[in-house]
């Protein structure tokens, strides 16, 4: 997971496909759409960008990117929750963790 999170973002955004299960999702994608300055999005284009998603499995923001020529996409890539959390290290001889 850590190498894939190493590689340019744009490129794990490009690879990645959605899914309507989210509890075994590796990644979780929150896009920012913001139109350039004087430009306007309209809402039917984000819808169109809702059902090619659907559609074809791409991610919204890697859709989002391509498409939508008058806006700036910021992507934020997180763990999922299929992500298996990390259990915390104990020292050794130690049963407890010790708090500081």
């Amino acid at each position: 997971m850590q190498d894939l999170m190493n590689l340019p973002s744009d490129l794990l955004v490009d690879s990645l496909r959605s899914t309507d299960q989210e509890k075994n999702s590796t990644f979780h994608l929150s896009s920012i759409i913001e139109a350039k300055e004087g430009e306007k999005i309209k809402g039917e284009d984000i819808q169109k960008l809702f059902e090619e998603q659907n559609k074809t499995g791409r991610t919204f923001s890697s859709l989002a990117r391509e498409k939508l020529k008058n806006a700036s996409v910021k992507t934020i890539i997180s763990s999922g929750e299929g992500v298996v959390e990390l259990n915390k290290r104990y020292l050794r001889g130690n049963k407890k963790q010790t708090q500081s």
